[in-house]
């Protein structure tokens, strides 16, 4: 949860220098796969709690 929670903190933060001072850092495939990456990390982690539950 932590690394899906740092992927969109860096996300929403282009998002936002983007919108206020019309300089994203990242470019738009970039931020594409980070955002892609932030869901996969998080997919991943939901399933394995998931797991652990359904173990117990």
């Amino acid at each position: 949860m932590v690394l899906s929670g740092l992927l969109l903190v860096v996300f929403v933060s282009n998002i936002i220098a983007g919108a206020f001072w019309s300089y994203p850092f990242l470019s738009d495939v970039v931020e594409m796969l980070l955002l892609l990456a932030a869901v996969i990390a998080f997919a991943i982690k939901l399933i394995n709690m998931e797991n652990k539950n359904i173990s117990n």
